[in-house]
């Protein structure tokens, strides 16, 4: 009596019918041959070939159509076979170096620095000259520049005459 219970309890273990060598409660065996079995035939969610179970482990992490999130931290999900091109070419938040002071900024930050990058050069409004960096402007203006408005040597004297 207890082997003809034991032959249908859905306790006991039994080998797995796919011949991975588990012992699976039968309670179980339907879970283990859908989920579980290393020699089970599963298809990868993203993109769709055909594995083993042990095989879909070894290749989940790595299959270049599951999308990952930017590792810049954009907030943009990107497929793993994609993550290059965007990381190099769309991400607002990749690095660009500043052509005037070779410091590095995330794209998003880039315009707001040229904007007010001491190294960025300039024209200055008086004398057209070119390219002047920022920086230098004041100096520019106080000794270089050819539209400079100079006063007479005797100011202190009273004497009004400018140059310019």
């Amino acid at each position: 009596m207890l082997q003809g219970h034991l032959n249908t309890c859905f306790h006991d273990s039994v080998p797995c019918p796919s011949t991975c060598g588990a012992f699976i409660p039968r309670l179980l065996l339907e879970d283990h041959l859908k989920f579980t079995c290393n020699l089970r035939r599963t298809t990868c969610k993203f993109c769709s070939k055909i594995f083993t179970g042990e095989e879909l482990e070894n290749h989940t992490g790595s299959c270049g159509w599951e999308p990952i999130f930017c590792e810049h931290k954009c907030g943009n999900k990107v497929q793993r076979k994609n993550m290059k091109q965007h990381v190099s070419s769309e991400c607002p938040k990749k690095m660009v170096k500043c052509a005037s002071c070779r410091k590095e900024f995330m794209t998003d930050l880039f315009q707001a620095h040229q904007a007010r990058c001491p190294r960025a050069p300039v024209n200055c409004t008086r004398c057209g000259a070119s390219s002047i960096p920022r920086e230098e402007m004041e100096a520019h203006l106080k000794d270089k520049c050819l539209e400079m408005v100079i006063p007479c040597p005797f100011k202190d004297a009273g004497c009004k005459f400018k140059v310019g």
